[in-house]
């Protein structure tokens, strides 16, 4: 279409768990149990995926992802906390017309995750039962020669990070420190260069 190719694929998984293993953050305040689950607990995810070539040295992708994942306790639905329902990631490629230089972007966007119980009486803060949705850019610039490729890029160009994830982080041993609300990136951005060999004829 319109001198562009183009390939669509879409992926439905359903998958039904007879024992499962998942911590438990959410029965005890400032505890996390672990135990075998062999109760009804489901898995149902889409993924959708565009690919077009633009031209020999344009390449678009855009992908899609939704994923359910939850637990049925007797008639009550329990979404597993740490899971994005919503994903989405484009990636734009252009190189040159020989294999010499290559720049690559990768956006990932990540929807909101449900949190562990935020009625925690130890806890004596507000906490979210939902993260923030957050994006994550990372860009690359490839240089091939012969027998070397040289290569520099930047992740997570807008320097997000979740602030504070650790709550009590000042006191590790208090009954207030709590690792469990941990859900976003905590390293900002960065930079980095390198070089491949490559030793085939």
């Amino acid at each position: 279409m319109f001198e562009t190719s183009f390939t669509v694929t879409a992926d439905l998984y359903h998958t039904r768990f007879n024992n499962q293993f998942f911590p438990d953050y959410d029965s005890l305040a400032g505890a996390a149990l672990i135990a075998n689950y062999t109760g009804l607990s489901v898995s149902n995810g889409v993924q959708i995926e565009l690919i077009a070539e633009i031209s020999r040295r344009v390449q678009f992708r855009l992908a899609y992802n939704y994923l359910d994942v939850y637990r049925k306790p007797g008639n009550e639905k329990v979404t597993l906390p740490y899971n994005s329902k919503d994903k989405f990631l484009a990636v734009l490629s252009l190189h040159s017309r020989e294999p010499q230089w290559q720049v690559d972007f990768n956006l990932h966007w990540y929807g909101v995750q449900r949190l562990p119980d935020n009625s925690n009486p130890i806890i004596d803060i507000n906490l979210p039962g939902y993260s923030d949705p957050f994006s994550i850019l990372g860009m690359q610039y490839t240089h091939s020669f012969k027998r070397i490729e040289l290569f520099t890029g930047v992740e997570n160009v807008f320097d997000f990070r979740q602030l504070q994830p650790i709550i009590s982080w000042q006191n590790p041993f208090s009954e207030q420190f709590d690792t469990s609300y941990a859900w976003g990136p905590t390293r900002g951005r960065e930079m980095y260069a390198g070089l491949r060999f490559n030793f085939n004829d």
